[in-house]
């Protein structure tokens, strides 16, 4: 580890998110004669860490962060940078880019990297002059996408030589390698299915409700559709209800949370996300990679993936009337949906594949070395 280029990963939970697989991507295909990692969290739970660790890296849990300026958690910050000595210090999620840019400048780490993954829609005008402030500390300030990156230089005014666009990349799977489902769902065998996969924290967000009222809609002219949903949260109640108002339970099936989706992706026949607002729109991606036609909200980080009727059918957001006669069209013109999805599955393949983003990152990481701390590159080669 003395010669290798040091990296020390810092973030909130690391759980399911695509965060957390974006991480597992660095600790698989980084190379390991060149690079070490060390992870930092407040709490690692699920398969993903464990993941991780087989890749022969530590992970550190620091518990809970009530607030940005929490001392004692950026004491346990420094201690950790102390002892491990990174020449990278990369914070992801607030609360990580938080340490990476207070902890890294003052603990003298070389390269202090932040990286944007959230939609920062909402964002507060407090919370985004606390990022500009932070970001005059980074070295590199890394957008999921063009959308963030707009948000990072017109709201939250960092300038846009210090901005690197880096999207999201996922892992290809096929539902042979997936691990099996914690759900059995009896969808008859002729069936048309309509898919979506996400978190049901907040209808605003993923505006699931849209597309139960969408399928309302298009269920008399496609008497073989249904509709299937993967994921849990508050909200899964409300959407459950909404299903029964609409006597639409015979023909709706909810999965519950699946930490590995992709079996339930070769289910579907379309897939479908309506947000109101993404920062990238990764389970977009990963139904492009499984051979789908999807659709999707002209939203956030969701143009720079789709291309209107090539890769893809974009949408205005909280409409459920388009949705439905997009689903339609989609039932309706099936030798055009399979070469959309043909398109799609190739361009996703391409962009944001975890090669690709893995690549990125390298490339980033290298040209920062260069200009850093240049003598660590003799001594990795």
């Amino acid at each position: 580890m003395k010669d290798k280029i040091r990296i020390l990963h810092i973030q909130e939970t690391i759980y399911h998110g695509g965060v957390e697989r974006r991480k597992l991507s660095l600790a698989k295909l980084l190379p390991k004669d060149t690079y070490h990692q060390h992870f930092v969290c407040t709490h690692a739970l699920g398969t993903i860490p464990d993941q991780i660790r087989a890749e022969g890296y530590d992970i550190t849990e620091i518990d809970d962060v009530q607030h940005p300026f929490q001392w004692s958690q950026h004491r346990k910050i420094q201690n950790i940078i102390s002892k491990y000595k990174p020449h990278i210090i990369h914070g992801s999620v607030f609360e990580g880019m938080t340490f990476a840019a207070i902890d890294g400048s003052l603990m003298r780490v070389p390269i202090k990297i932040m990286e944007e993954t959230s939609d920062p829609v909402n964002r507060s005008s407090k919370a985004s002059l606390l990022l500009r402030l932070m970001s005059r500390f980074a070295t590199t300030v890394i957008a999921v996408s063009p959308q963030v990156a707009q948000y990072l230089h017109e709201v939250a005014k960092i300038p846009s030589n210090k901005i690197k666009i880096i999207p999201n990349g996922v892992e290809v799977r096929s539902a042979k390698d997936s691990s099996l489902p914690q759900a059995s769902i009896p969808i008859p065998q002729n069936a048309w299915v309509i898919g979506s996969v996400g978190r049901m924290w907040d209808d605003e967000h993923k505006r699931f409700s849209d597309l139960i009222r969408a399928f309302s809609e298009i269920r008399s002219k496609i008497p073989q559709a249904h509709l299937l949903l993967v994921g849990d949260g508050p909200v899964k109640d409300q959407y459950i209800a909404l299903v029964k108002e609409l006597d639409l339970e015979n023909q709706v099936y909810f999965a519950g949370f699946q930490e590995d989706p992709t079996y339930f992706y070769n289910m579907m026949n379309v897939f479908a996300l309506p947000s109101a607002r993404e920062a990238f729109g990764l389970v977009v991606v990963e139904a492009m990679l499984q051979n789908i036609p999807v659709v999707a909200s002209e939203v956030g980080g969701i143009p720079s993936i789709i291309m209107h009727q090539q890769t893809g059918y974009l949408i205005t957001p909280k409409n459920p009337d388009q949705l439905a006669e997009t689903l339609l069209h989609i039932h309706q013109n099936p030798a055009e949906a399979a070469q959309v999805a043909q398109s799609g599955y190739e361009h996703a393949f391409k962009n944001f594949s975890a090669e690709a983003y893995v690549e990125r990152v390298q490339n980033l990481y290298q040209q920062l070395i260069k200009a850093k701390i240049p003598h660590l590159l003799s001594k990795t080669k």
